[in-house]
């Protein structure tokens, strides 16, 4: 106690860390029981209330005990009695009624360090098992002397560690986590004793986990620690900064300034999450709130349960705060005080213009601030950003996470489905022209707000501001949010818009032929097809609305894309195939909506009625059938099923595929697999490429800033997509660089042409002994054993051995370079079930005991289904979540580049893979030798339809593989 005592003391001389400032901050501290991690427990403040006067109830069973009813009551008792010993002490007005007072406070620190003191001894007397001793010390222990022991980190030192905390964080997270990371560095003010103004959770700094203690802790190995390279200090060069080299100590080159302004977009970002997840709180518990309404029989209107108070840390709702941001962010050398009082006003007089729309709750007001705030502040930035940045931020788009305009485009991003909610069309076309930097020409189609035209040079960097994907979601709201502008417009001049009849028999060859919203969706086209700036699922989707067959756009507005990776426009000479059943045939006769979709997948069509309707999010579920130990007896009922343990049920029985069109190689039935999404081919190609395409080596030019940390799990630039970039002039700078982004493509096409070569002409065995040999490698260099990645893969070696031979040498260099071509968007979209299933090569029709060749890791019994089967791979996910869109956050656990180690999944205890590893699978069962078969299934119920990113991934497997739909149908459906 001494010692602790002492180094209380000494920490409070250096201003590192305070007691309470007042009275009223220990009673609010003290008495909120819904802090996250609170000082007292619940029988701690109860004896805290009883030291303030508030008398305990009798005892009775019924009663509840003081001080936990969910309300600070300590704070209550503190300003309902008046001291007579005690020095006053005031609170700030809080408010009272229609009016605001101050009140005076009864003084509690001392009952508080008296607490916390008692409660030290009890913890020594439990630890040296001897109550009786410690008490008798508690009555002679002098603590006089001793400092207050309820103190907390100064503001001023933990914000400082929290911005380098978080510089660190988002610099090695990379450009694929543009959501995580950015959290706020700023405290959370104390509010008054007030219902309506509760208090707010402080930042989930204590969530964060910090990679350099995984390291140290041996919780998880790092590969790329010897890519990376320490940045040395000292001033840059003006020739390099001429030049468009970014100087190893130079990542922010506009100096403090630029540095401050990505804080402040980084309080930003933090803010707009704050608001989106609180949006999405308030209208959860009013839907809660209108289903308990509606089961009670009642028909008022739902109200959420969920207080409707936003906190505005940014001071974004009055005229001050706003011009205070829209200083910082502009003002400076580049941006001249009448650009800064023009952008005021244009923002002053949007918002007036949008007063009277229609939001449900503050939250979404806020939103629209912050969407009216960033428009601007991004459109100048845009229109005066030295040419110089913007060089350099072409040459290096994998640093979009550390760059002001990318984070406020992706902040815009995230607030167009709010914008939209609330009929802001306008404002919602604004935002997507503004991210995407395409504007709609007059001539296009009709009216369009207005936007700032760019030159070539922004033009290419606004193209790099949002990932590909990101970006071609942008384009297809764009299309649809102009087409419901347009009608809001006529509805409010009194006109109907009636929707442009096309028949879709008719193909058109000149742009004057297609209607308003064709003509928006081919001027799109051209802009973004030739390039691949989009995802060639987004280049589908406006082609479809063109009402042609996709083959013959693609002779007009080729794709690259497509051609890279092998894509497929239709079904050729085998379209019959993609008829799913003879009455959806009949239906397509007379429904023409599939024209311009392009190849369709084989589909396995399965009646199966649900006894779970799906509503309101829940999942269907299925009754399946379990064959009996008798054949002869007929099958009993197994436990309830989702639809992918079905489709595993079926295919596994043999009653499906049932499409005699285009057979499954072998007989039917027999086949295991997995419910991964993907998440074995993702694990296959971290294992097999981190040492010959992640690695520095493979890198053609600089590689400093692509491990910009020693802790990251992926180079930065595999989140920037291979996309080409509009022409740009001589003088910009980077000598007319006009064929494609540096991107983790392009940089490392050479390696990566030579890896592919090299795995397609692996025979099954050699895919066998590569994979056992990587995993070996890894386990003899690191011999960490709690770190549950490397554990993971030991324990499943023999399964991804299986996996790896299944799929062959063909399909596997096809899937890694679609990863490689755009790992943002291809690493999800994968089918939902992978299947396996092995026969002896004299014999086709035998089929092999897997659990008995490979082992314990293909075991299905029912007891292991639900940690097998369901079993989801998110940390497989390299440098971010898999989810794309927004989501409320839980923190920072499994997110961005640090990924939190998953200990769910353990095939093998620690002891067993200490011992030995798992032995090489080999094509051998019974001295016979074998040939091993995969098939993907993607599974959709009844009312389920393919993604575009699904229908690629499909294209791509059914082309060097075998690839199917299972499609559950209900027996009611007409």
């Amino acid at each position: 106690l001494k010692s602790l005592f002492q180094d209380v003391r000494y920490l409070l001389s250096k201003g590192l860390i305070r007691t309470f400032s007042d009275e009223h901050e220990c009673g609010i501290v003290v008495g909120n029981p819904k802090a996250a991690s609170g000082i007292f427990t619940c029988d701690e403040r109860n004896a805290l209330l009883q030291k303030l006067g508030c008398r305990s109830q009798k005892k009775n069973p019924r009663n509840r005990k003081i001080g936990n009813n969910g309300s600070n009551e300590i704070l209550t008792q503190m300003m309902s009695q008046r001291p007579l010993f005690f020095p006053t002490s005031t609170s700030p007005k809080v408010s009272d009624g229609d009016q605001k007072k101050e009140c005076i406070l009864l003084p509690i620190r001392c009952h508080v360090d008296k607490i916390i003191k008692d409660s030290i001894l009890c913890k020594i007397a439990i630890h040296k098992n001897n109550p009786t001793d410690s008490l008798k010390k508690k009555k002679s222990w002098n603590f006089v002397d001793s400092p207050p022991l309820c103190v907390r980190l100064s503001e001023q030192p933990l914000q400082c560690v929290r911005r380098c905390a978080r510089l660190f964080l988002i610099a090695g997270g990379g450009p694929g986590s543009m959501r995580e990371g950015c959290q706020s560095v700023l405290e959370p003010p104390i509010k008054p004793a007030d219902s309506n103004h509760p208090l707010q959770s402080p930042p989930l700094w204590n969530t964060a986990l910090f990679p350099g203690l995984q390291q140290r802790l041996k919780l998880k190995t790092f590969l790329f620690q010897k890519d990376y390279q320490k940045i040395r200090q000292g001033g840059s060069s003006q020739s390099d900064c001429c030049d468009g080299k970014v100087s190893p100590n130079a990542i922010f080159h506009g100096g403090v300034y630029q540095f401050r302004c990505w804080e402040l977009s980084c309080e930003l970002r933090s803010q707009v999450t704050y608001l989106l997840e609180k949006n999405q709180i308030i209208e959860s518990a009013k839907r809660r709130d209108k289903k308990r309404r509606l089961s009670s029989g009642s028909l008022a209107e739902a109200v959420s349960s969920e207080p409707d108070y936003v906190e505005d840390n940014l001071q974004m709702l009055n005229h001050e705060g706003k011009e205070k941001l829209i200083q910082e962010l502009l003002q400076g050398c580049v941006f001249s005080d009448e650009t800064v009082k023009h952008v005021v006003c244009q923002i002053n007089r949007t918002l007036s213009e949008l007063s009277e729309a229609k939001t449900c709750n503050k939250a979404q007001d806020m939103v629209l601030v912050f969407t009216v705030v960033i428009i601007n502040l991004l459109r100048a930035r845009l229109s005066f950003l030295p040419l110089a940045d913007v060089t350099r931020y072409v040459l290096h788009p994998w640093l979009r996470h550390l760059q002001i305009e990318a984070i406020l485009a992706n902040c815009l991003w995230d607030m167009v489905e709010i914008c939209e909610k609330c009929g802001c069309y306008a404002l919602a076309v604004d935002s997507l022209m503004i991210i995407t930097g395409l504007s709609i020409p007059s001539k296009v189609i009709g009216h369009t707000p207005s936007n700032i035209e760019l030159d070539s040079s922004r033009q290419a960097f606004v193209q790099l501001l949002l990932s590909r994907r990101s970006r071609g979601k942008a384009l297809e709201r764009l299309v649809i949010d102009h087409v419901h502008l347009l009608r809001q417009e006529a509805k409010g001049l009194h006109n109907s818009i009636r929707k442009p009849k096309v028949e879709s028999n008719v193909l058109v060859d000149a742009e004057t032929d297609l209607s308003g919203t064709q003509k928006l969706s081919f001027h799109l086209l051209g802009k973004v097809g030739i390039d691949s700036s989009v995802p060639f699922s987004a280049y589908r989707a406006l082609a479809k609305r063109l009402k042609r067959p996709l083959a013959e756009t693609i002779s007009q507005i080729p794709n690259y894309e497509a051609s890279e990776l092998q894509l497929r426009f239709d079904n050729g000479e085998n379209t019959d195939k993609t008829r799913k059943s003879t009455k959806q045939s009949k239906k397509k006769q007379k429904d023409d909506s599939d024209i311009g979709c392009g190849w369709l997948p084989t589909t396995d069509i399965s009646v199966a009625n649900s006894i779970k309707s799906g509503e309101n999010g829940t999942r269907c579920a299925f009754v399946g059938w379990e064959e009996s130990a008798d054949v002869t007896s007929s099958p009993k009922v197994h436990r309830s099923l989702n639809v992918e343990e079905l489709a595993l049920e079926e295919y596994a029985s043999g009653r499906l595929p049932n499409d005699d069109s285009t057979p499954v190689e072998g007989p039917c039935g027999g086949w295991i697999g997995w419910h991964d999404e993907g998440g074995h081919i993702r694990a296959l190609f971290r294992i097999l490429s981190t040492d010959q395409l992640l690695g520095s080596k493979a890198v053609l030019g600089e590689s400093f800033s692509l491990y910009l940390t020693p802790y990251q799990n992926s180079p930065l630039d595999l989140h920037v997509a291979a996309q080409g970039l509009q022409a740009l002039p001589h003088d910009s700078g980077i000598n007319n660089f006009v064929s494609s982004t540096k991107g983790f493509y392009f940089q490392r096409k050479a390696a990566i042409d030579a890896f592919l070569k090299a795995i397609e002409q692996l025979s099954q065995d050699d895919l066998c002994d590569i994979v056992y040999e990587t995993i070996k490698k890894k386990f003899l260099e690191c011999k960490l054993i709690s770190d549950s990645n490397l554990m993971k893969d030991v324990s499943e070696l023999r399964k991804l051995s299986l996996i790896a031979a299944g799929i062959g040498g063909k399909l596997l260099s096809a899937i890694f370079r679609c990863l490689c071509y755009d790992y943002r968007h291809y690493c999800a979209g994968l089918p939902d079930l992978i299947l396996s299933r092995a026969f002896y090569d004299d014999n086709d029709k035998a089929a092999v005991d897997l659990v008995d060749w490979v082992g314990e890791a293909v075991d299905f019994s029912t007891a292991s289904q639900t940690t097998s089967i369901l079993f989801d791979r998110d940390d497989e996910f390299l440098g971010y979540s898999k989810n794309d869109s927004f989501a409320p956050s839980t923190g920072w656990g499994r997110k961005g580049n640090y990924a939190q180690p998953n200990t769910i999944h353990s095939a093998a205890s620690t002891d067993d893979v200490l011992e030995m590893l798992p032995k090489k699978l080999q094509l051998l069962h019974n001295d016979r030798r074998i040939k091993v078969q995969c098939m993907f299934v993607e599974v959709k119920s009844s009312n389920d339809r393919l993604d575009g990113r699904q229908q690629d991934w499909l294209n791509v497997l059914d082309n060097f593989g075998m690839a199917r739909v299972c499609k559950f149908e209900s027996t009611d459906k007409k």
